[in-house]
């Protein structure tokens, strides 16, 4: 048996949220056996390219697989419901989901200064 990996995630939607984050989890829901799921929250933007009011969603997943198949995923779900390098350019944000943490390593240090990072994770406790 391979050791399983703790993956803390964010999700978050400012394009038909309610409907991406549904759709969103709905996959993930298939694709990982062992996730718990946060609140949803509904933030506001924050950053340069950022606009609108997003639906933000924290998950933390327990799986063998390693990051880089892990994160492969995350970019399909995210082409799969209409996310692609022109909506970004747009600030249109169908869904963006973000490995935050790692086997307690944190990969995105500035995300987890973000109020809406800081707001989905209050209502997430770490699998064990």
């Amino acid at each position: 048996m391979r050791d399983k990996h703790c993956c803390i995630i964010c999700l978050g939607s400012n394009h038909e949220s309610k409907a991406h984050l549904r759709q969103a989890k709905k996959i993930l829901d298939e694709r990982f056996e062992h996730i718990q799921w946060g609140k949803t929250v509904e933030t506001t933007a924050e950053g340069d390219c950022a606009k609108g009011i997003y639906l933000n969603r924290a998950a933390a997943i327990s799986s063998e697989l390693p990051l880089e198949d892990i994160n492969k995923i995350f970019k399909e779900i995210e082409l799969h419901l209409g996310r692609t390098a022109k909506s970004k350019s747009e600030g249109i944000i169908p869904i963006d989901i973000d490995i935050l943490i790692f086997d307690h390593r944190i990969l995105k240090p500035a995300d987890m200064d973000k109020n809406y990072v800081k707001q989905a994770l209050e209502s997430i406790a770490t699998i064990r």
